[in-house]
C-alpha cells in the first residue's frame, strides 16, 4: 500500500472481481483495511471470530481490520463476487452507520445494484485516469449509502454535527500549539470523556491520535511541496519542538522527514 495514502478522508485503495472459475479462497489471516465483498452468484463461506457463515448470491460480507478471517468458494457451486478496499478514518465512521460489524459480518439479501456499482468501480479503476478515480470514490459512497438504508446500525453513532464541528476546528487550528483535546472539548462545550467516546465510536481512534495524524499529514504535504526547513514545518503544524516532531514523524511514518521529502518531494 502506498505510504502516501491519506489517513483522514475515505479512499478506495483497491477494487476486484473474482469469477466462479477462480474458486477463490483466502485465509486464515488478517487484513489491514476494511474490505467489503458482494456475492454476485454461487455460494461460499466466511469465518470470523470463531463463527462460520454460509454466504450466497445477493449477500455481502465485511472484513474488519485486525480480525482473523477465512473465506472460500463452495466447491459444488463456487461463488462469483466483487469487492473493494477502504482506507481512512472517514471510511470507518461511515461503516459504523451500517449494521455490518466483526460480530455481524454478513448481510441479509441486498439489492443487486450494490454489486453492479462495485463492478462499475472495477471498470473505472482500470482506466487509470483522474476521472476514473473520482468515479470510483463517488460509487463507493453510493454503495455505503445503500448499505446504511438497507442495514442501518442500531448501535450508538455519534452526531454528525459534532464530528463536523470537531474536525472543522482541528482543520482550522492544527497549526496552533495550543490546539489540544482539552481546548477542543472546551470550544465544543462537551467533556473530554464525551469527545473521546465520540471519536472512538465514530472513527475508532481517540481525538488525540486524530489530531496527531492530521498534523503529520499536513507536514507531509509541506515536505513534498518544497525545501522548507524541518524546524519551520514542525512549527507550522503546531509542534514547536522540532526534535519531538522528527521522533514522532519517524514513529508514525517509518522514516525521517528528510527521507520522506527525498521519496515524495516534487
Amino acid at each position: 500500500m502506498d505510504k502516501r495514502l491519506r489517513k483522514l478522508t475515505m479512499s478506495v485503495t483497491d477494487v476486484g472481481h473474482a469469477s466462479q472459475v477462480d474458486r477463490t479462497h483466502w485465509g486464515p489471516g488478517l487484513r489491514e483495511l476494511h474490505v467489503l465483498h458482494y456475492v454476485l452468484g454461487g455460494r461460499g463461506f466466511f469465518e470470523c471470530m470463531g463463527k462460520r457463515y454460509e454466504v450466497s448470491a445477493g449477500q455481502a460480507f465485511l472484513i474488519v481490520p485486525g480480525v482473523a478471517i477465512n473465506y472460500g468458494a463452495n466447491l459444488e457451486d463456487p461463488w462469483e463476487y466483487c469487492w473493494f478496499e477502504l482506507h481512512g478514518y472517514e471510511a470507518t465512521a461511515l461503516l459504523k452507520k451500517c449494521a455490518l460489524t466483526e460480530k455481524n459480518p454478513v448481510s441479509t439479501q441486498l439489492s443487486r445494484s450494490i454489486g453492479e456499482k462495485i463492478l462499475e468501480m472495477f471498470e473505472e479503476r482500470k482506466k487509470g485516469t483522474p476521472a476514473g478515480d473520482c468515479a470510483v470514490g463517488g460509487l463507493a459512497r453510493l454503495v455505503l449509502a445503500e448499505l446504511m438504508e438497507a442495514m442501518p446500525s442500531t448501535e450508538y453513532v455519534p452526531s454528525d454535527s459534532l464530528f463536523k464541528r470537531a474536525v472543522a476546528i482541528m482543520e482550522a487550528g492544527y497549526h496552533r500549539p495550543g490546539m489540544t483535546v482539552e481546548s477542543l472539548a472546551k470550544t465544543l462545550g462537551v467533556s473530554r470523556v464525551s469527545l473521546y467516546r465520540c471519536f472512538e465510536a465514530g472513527y475508532g481512534v481517540p481525538p488525540s491520535r486524530y489530531l496527531i495524524d492530521l498534523r503529520l499529514e499536513k507536514a507531509c504535504r509541506l515536505l513534498e511541496q518544497g525545501d522548507f526547513p524541518i524546524k519551520q514545518i514542525a512549527y507550522s503544524v503546531g509542534i514547536p519542538d522540532s526534535l519531538y516532531f522528527s521522533k514522532l514523524f519517524r514513529k508514525k511514518k517509518r522514516c525521517s522527514p528528510h527521507e520522506w521529502r527525498e521519496r515524495y518531494g516534487k
